[in-house]
């Protein structure tokens, strides 16, 4: 059999011997860039996949900025309370100090609650300062 393979390789002209091996290489060069393709396309969806865990992180960890709460409390605005006169005038009405009738309210509803607003506009303080702009906000 190696007679027939001697024979046969010697009658193979160069231009044959040629394009055998051309053709072997053309195999293993498309196998080449068959992978090398589908590690590329391996490689994109990886990314694809962690911009998407990404995402969904922020978005999960965010999420929570869009919602809000409501407290409902029974406050009692009494004249006695606000520190008005019997006959209040608007500019006594004006200038009562509503926000510490909430503020009370919120310490009985949420006694457990320490620390609060530092600044005079959160803590109505005074008209003036609850008609400035508050520097912590």
């Amino acid at each position: 059999m190696s007679e027939q393979n001697s024979v046969a390789a010697a009658a193979e002209t160069p231009a044959q011997r040629t394009r055998r091996l051309v053709e072997r290489g053309l195999k293993r060069r498309y196998r080449s860039e068959y992978l090398f393709r589908s590690y590329g396309i391996a490689a994109i969806a990886v990314g694809l996949l962690f911009i998407g865990l990404l995402f969904t992180s922020i978005l999960s960890a965010g999420l929570s900025i869009f919602t809000q709460t409501y407290v409902k409390l029974d406050i009692e605005y009494s004249a006695e309370e606000l520190g008005l006169s019997e006959k209040p005038t608007a500019e006594e009405i004006d200038l009562a100090d509503y926000q510490a009738l909430v503020r009370a309210a919120m310490r009985e509803r949420f006694p457990e609650v320490e620390g609060g607003p530092t600044c005079a506009r959160c803590t109505g303080s005074s008209a003036a300062a609850r008609s400035s702009s508050c520097a912590s906000a």
